[in-house]
């Protein structure tokens, strides 16, 4: 009986489990995306925005002399890009844009569906 009260006394809570360091990321969101185009690094989409049900905004980061790239909606339309995460350097496969670049002044942004990482995958 005292061992079972000394038991409710001192008794330590369970550990909770830890959490997934990518569900923590919101699937990679949080640290942003590298934009490549034929192997080569051509800016970046940063600061996720949740914007409706499956789409998030982006910042564009356009490189020095890649702008006429990055600021052509034909571009996105045609899914030239592909995207690595800047933490995980992953790429996620699936990601889409609308192809709408919204101005506001210097700021650029586009929204994008599908574009998070489902698993990290252990490097070599």
């Amino acid at each position: 009986m005292i061992r079972n009260l000394l038991k409710k006394l001192f008794h330590q809570p369970k550990k909770l489990p830890a959490q997934d360091p990518l569900e923590t990321s919101n699937w990679g969101r949080n640290y942003g995306w590298f934009i490549e185009f034929e192997g080569e690094k051509v800016g970046e989409l940063i600061h996720p925005i949740w914007e409706d049900q499956f789409w998030f905004r982006y910042e564009i980061v356009t490189y020095e002399g890649k702008a006429d790239l990055l600021h052509n909606m034909e571009s996105w339309i045609a899914c030239k890009f592909k995207y690595l995460n800047k933490h995980y350097l992953q790429y996620a496969p699936d990601g889409f844009s609308n192809g709408i670049i919204i101005e506001e002044g210097e700021r650029k942004t586009i929204s994008f569906r599908a574009l998070h990482l489902e698993k990290i995958t252990p490097s070599n």
